[in-house]
Protein backbone atom coordinates (compact mmCIF):
# COMPACT_ATOMS: atom_id res chain seq x y z
CA UNK A 1 0.00 0.00 0.00
CA UNK A 2 2.77 2.38 1.11
CA UNK A 3 4.73 1.76 -2.30
CA UNK A 4 1.59 2.17 -4.24
CA UNK A 5 1.08 5.76 -2.48
CA UNK A 6 4.77 6.88 -3.20
CA UNK A 7 4.85 5.50 -6.59
CA UNK A 8 1.60 7.42 -7.65
CA UNK A 9 3.34 11.03 -5.58
CA UNK A 10 6.05 10.39 -7.57
CA UNK A 11 4.60 9.92 -10.78
CA UNK A 12 2.56 13.02 -10.31
CA UNK A 13 5.60 14.91 -9.70
CA UNK A 14 7.00 13.96 -12.88
CA UNK A 15 4.54 14.43 -15.21
CA UNK A 16 3.89 18.30 -13.60
CA UNK A 17 7.29 18.77 -14.23
CA UNK A 18 7.04 17.29 -17.72
CA UNK A 19 4.70 19.73 -18.70
CA UNK A 20 6.19 23.03 -17.28
CA UNK A 21 9.41 21.66 -19.09
CA UNK A 22 7.29 21.21 -22.51
CA UNK A 23 4.96 24.44 -21.93
CA UNK A 24 8.52 26.58 -21.66
CA UNK A 25 10.37 25.03 -24.47
CA UNK A 26 7.05 25.65 -26.60
CA UNK A 27 7.42 29.47 -26.16
CA UNK A 28 11.22 29.24 -27.49
CA UNK A 29 12.77 29.04 -31.23
CA UNK A 30 12.82 25.51 -32.74
CA UNK A 31 15.65 24.67 -34.42
CA UNK A 32 14.71 20.93 -36.67
CA UNK A 33 18.00 18.94 -37.79
CA UNK A 34 17.61 17.76 -41.29
CA UNK A 35 19.74 14.82 -42.14
CA UNK A 36 20.06 15.16 -46.20
CA UNK A 37 19.88 11.56 -47.76
CA UNK A 38 22.74 9.66 -48.06
CA UNK A 39 23.96 9.66 -51.45
CA UNK A 40 27.06 8.69 -53.26
CA UNK A 41 26.78 11.54 -56.27
CA UNK A 42 27.01 14.20 -52.77
CA UNK A 43 30.91 14.77 -53.47
CA UNK A 44 30.72 15.93 -57.13
CA UNK A 45 27.89 18.56 -56.28
CA UNK A 46 28.90 22.22 -55.81
CA UNK A 47 28.55 23.94 -52.50
CA UNK A 48 25.77 25.68 -54.04
CA UNK A 49 23.57 22.79 -55.05
CA UNK A 50 24.50 20.77 -51.74
CA UNK A 51 22.85 24.30 -50.14
CA UNK A 52 19.28 24.47 -52.55
CA UNK A 53 19.39 20.52 -51.65
CA UNK A 54 19.56 21.34 -48.08
CA UNK A 55 17.33 24.13 -48.23
CA UNK A 56 14.56 21.84 -50.09
CA UNK A 57 14.75 18.73 -46.93
CA UNK A 58 14.39 21.64 -44.53
CA UNK A 59 11.63 22.82 -46.19
CA UNK A 60 10.21 19.07 -46.15
CA UNK A 61 11.10 18.54 -42.76
CA UNK A 62 9.56 21.88 -41.81
CA UNK A 63 6.41 21.20 -43.47
CA UNK A 64 5.89 18.01 -42.28
CA UNK A 65 5.30 19.93 -38.79
CA UNK A 66 2.94 22.45 -39.94
CA UNK A 67 5.43 25.22 -40.00
CA UNK A 68 7.01 27.85 -42.88
CA UNK A 69 10.57 27.72 -43.14
CA UNK A 70 11.98 30.94 -41.44
CA UNK A 71 15.49 30.63 -42.72
CA UNK A 72 17.78 28.25 -44.12
CA UNK A 73 21.45 29.73 -44.18
CA UNK A 74 24.41 28.27 -43.69
CA UNK A 75 23.30 24.53 -43.22
CA UNK A 76 21.15 25.77 -40.66
CA UNK A 77 17.24 25.36 -40.88
CA UNK A 78 14.57 27.13 -38.74
CA UNK A 79 11.25 26.47 -38.98
CA UNK A 80 9.04 29.70 -38.20
CA UNK A 81 7.27 29.01 -34.30
CA UNK A 82 3.76 29.66 -35.96
CA UNK A 83 1.42 27.08 -37.60
CA UNK A 84 0.89 27.04 -41.59
CA UNK A 85 -2.82 28.15 -41.25
CA UNK A 86 -5.74 29.38 -43.10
Amino acid sequence: MNTIVLFLTLLILVSSCTSIVMKSSNSKERTYPVTPALNPLTGQHSLRQRQLIFCDECANACFRRKKPVRSCQRFICRCAIRDVGY
